[in-house]
């Protein structure tokens, strides 16, 4: 909660420490799947994320609807 900045940073201090799934819901839902798209999502677009854990192959980022990139 909070302006699309703050939604930002949040998002990325959960990353720093490990969390890298998010589940992001709001209401009425349409219309806030596209503040989503347009606010938020193009601050990641851009970014290259590799994440790794030590002991296992590095993780795939994927949607609901497929691959990264897809």
């Amino acid at each position: 909660v909070g302006s699309y900045e703050n939604v930002v940073a949040r998002i990325r201090e959960y990353n720093a420490i490990g969390i890298d799934l998010f589940f992001l819901a709001g209401y009425p839902h349409l219309e806030e799947a596209y503040r989503l798209g347009e606010h938020i999502l193009p601050h990641f677009r851009t970014e290259r994320v590799q994440l790794s854990r030590p002991s296992e192959a590095p993780l795939e980022l994927r949607s609901a609807n497929g691959p990264a990139g897809a």
